[in-house]
């Protein structure tokens, strides 16, 4: 039991760096995900990888959060993926609830009303421009 219990903790750690490292998406994620999970620990093969990026682009949700399950179920099973889950996941949880605080305690604030007011059309500019490059 205590081994399971380290190998979870080692899961958390190593997702959580992850989850706080990994910016520009899931497809970025995925070279740290193997440095930690196939290079450093050895948990994975490379065949094992391979067959964890297929499945975390063929299921629902997103690709980091699919791979973290999927390393953590084959590591530990069941406590494995909950402990990589987790960890993949907090330090984007503290992020959004960071800024929730402070968007609650400054929301109202006139200089960032104009900064979001100003971002507007160019958020609805990238989303148009998006849209447009699909149907061309």
């Amino acid at each position: 039991m205590n081994e399971l219990f380290m190998l979870c903790v080692e899961l958390f750690l190593r997702f959580l760096k992850i989850g706080a490292c990994s910016f520009g998406g899931g497809y970025a994620a995925l070279t740290l995900i193997r440095e930690e999970t196939v290079r450093k620990t050895g948990w994975l093969t490379e065949a094992d990888f391979t067959g964890l990026c297929t499945l975390a682009e063929m299921t629902p949700g997103p690709v980091t959060l699919n791979a973290a399950s999927f390393t953590g179920w084959q590591t530990a099973g069941l406590a494995g993926a909950v402990s990589a889950t987790l960890g993949c996941i907090l330090p984007s949880v503290c992020i959004v609830a960071l800024l929730s605080g402070l968007y609650l305690r400054y929301g109202k604030h006139p200089l960032l009303q104009s900064v979001l007011s100003s971002m507007r059309p160019v958020i609805c500019a990238m989303v148009a421009a998006a849209a447009i490059s699909m149907f061309l």
